[in-house]
Formats: C-alpha cells, sequence, structure tokens
C-alpha cells in the first residue's frame, strides 16, 4: 500500500486526494474544531468524573485515572489519559485485552462497553496529541507488528474514533476470547482489516466522512447492535471508500 503523505487531509470534489495549501487549510480547521470539542468534552468530563470516580474507587483499589504509554504520529511515545478499567499493575500483562479478560474491573467492563473510559482524552484531544477522527493510538508494546506497509499508519495522527477503530469494536473485539492467544488473533487476523479501513478513508477523508464516524461513535456506545447495522450499511454503500 501507498503511504499516505503528511499533508494528505481530505479530498477534493473531483475525488483525488488535497494537498498543499488546501489541505494546511482543511487540517486547520479541523485542528480548530479539535480546540472547541476538547473544551466542551472537558466540561463532560468533570461532569462525569464526579459520578465515575467514586465508582472506580469502591470497586477497586487504585488511582482513578490512568495514564497509558502509546504511540503518536511517527510512532513518537504519548501519553494518553483514561478512566482506570484495570486492576492496579494489571498493565504489565498482555497488551491486548480478550473477552473476559480478568484483569477488567466490574466497573472497567461497564466503562470500557460504553466508551466512557475514554472521555479523559479530550484532554489530548486540546493538547493536540491526538485529533478527534484517526487511527487509535498503538500500544509500544505492539510495534514489533507494524512492519511493511503497516508503518504507514503512524504518518497519521492518532485519534480518539475511526472507521478501522469501529470496525474492531463492533466486529472483531468479540473474537480475542483467549488470553493465551489474543495477540497472536490480533496481528495475524485482525489488524491487517482494521489498518486498511483507516488507511483507505484517512486518506480520502472529508468532513462528512468524519461526521458519520463521530455519530456511528455515539450510536455504538448506545446500542452496539443497531450501531453494527448502520456500520455495515455505509460499507456497503462505499461511504467509508475502498
Amino acid at each position: 500500500m501507498t503511504p499516505v503523505p503528511h499533508d494528505v487531509t481530505g479530498v477534493s470534489e473531483s475525488g483525488l486526494p488535497v494537498t498543499g495549501d488546501a489541505a494546511s487549510h482543511l487540517g486547520a480547521w479541523r485542528r480548530g474544531a479539535d480546540i472547541v470539542i476538547g473544551l466542551a468534552g472537558c466540561v463532560v468530563l468533570a461532569a462525569v468524573s464526579a459520578v465515575v470516580a467514586p465508582l472506580i474507587r469502591k470497586d477497586s483499589s487504585g488511582p482513578v485515572f490512568y495514564s497509558a504509554q502509546r504511540l503518536g504520529r511517527d510512532a513518537a511515545p504519548i501519553r494518553i489519559l483514561k478512566f482506570r478499567s484495570m486492576y492496579e499493575g494489571s498493565d504489565a500483562g498482555s497488551a491486548i485485552t480478550a473477552a473476559g479478560d480478568p484483569r477488567v474491573t466490574r466497573v472497567g467492563r461497564w466503562l470500557r462497553r460504553t466508551k466512557i473510559d475514554e472521555i479523559p482524552q479530550f484532554v489530548n484531544l486540546l493538547t493536540g496529541e491526538i485529533t478527534l477522527v484517526g487511527p487509535r493510538p498503538e500500544d509500544p508494546r505492539m510495534l514489533h507488528a507494524y512492519t511493511g506497509w503497516r508503518r504507514s499508519i503512524f504518518e497519521l495522527t492518532p485519534g480518539i474514533t475511526s472507521a478501522g477503530t469501529l470496525l474492531y469494536t463492533l466486529f472483531q473485539e468479540e473474537q480475542l476470547e483467549e488470553m493465551e492467544e489474543s495477540e497472536a488473533v490480533y496481528v495475524d487476523g485482525l489488524l491487517d482489516a482494521k489498518l486498511r479501513l483507516d488507511m483507505s478513508t484517512l486518506s480520502r477523508r472529508s468532513l462528512r466522512c468524519d461526521a458519520i464516524v463521530v455519530c456511528l461513535t455515539l450510536l455504538a456506545a448506545l446500542s452496539r447492535r443497531a450501531a453494527r447495522r448502520a456500520f455495515t450499511r455505509l460499507e456497503d454503500a462505499g461511504v467509508f471508500g475502498s
């Protein structure tokens, strides 16, 4: 697969990738939107924390927030903020969280299912380490899997959500059932499809597609069944490219 240029941020009316001044304009618009959404998200974070923090503390010992080491653009190390959903010290295990993973707390399962654990990342959105729509930042322990064309994903700014993230959340995640085999299943059977979808949509992105991805993400937090149906229809219609 051809690597994605740093300055490709959208598509023109003809369907060709937007580069140069037009790309800079779209990039500036998206950064402005990230700041506005990040500020609003931090207000939501404050309100949600008032409810979630006592639940996390009551469920298990440890801090309310978790600072996770991840790979940003150009595979540079960054730290993203999340509500803690695992028992303290569990990050020493596998980089992949399997279905029924015993490291996840009872409250953590609810936080992950509803994606509430991701809300603190609005702070990272404000700092510019991530954007709203972009490939999820990868765990550095998985860097070994990014060989050949897969490394092109690091030429994109990571984000809170993306088409590939939705594909994983709605259809792939449930395939990771065994802790011992979860990493192998992810790398050998799931990763390529997720990356190809992200590369396809984000190298020929549009504001319309970004809005659709965000709406689907919100829908997935409310009803994964409805989100699966909507995702499939949109994919069949070619909304996410090819």
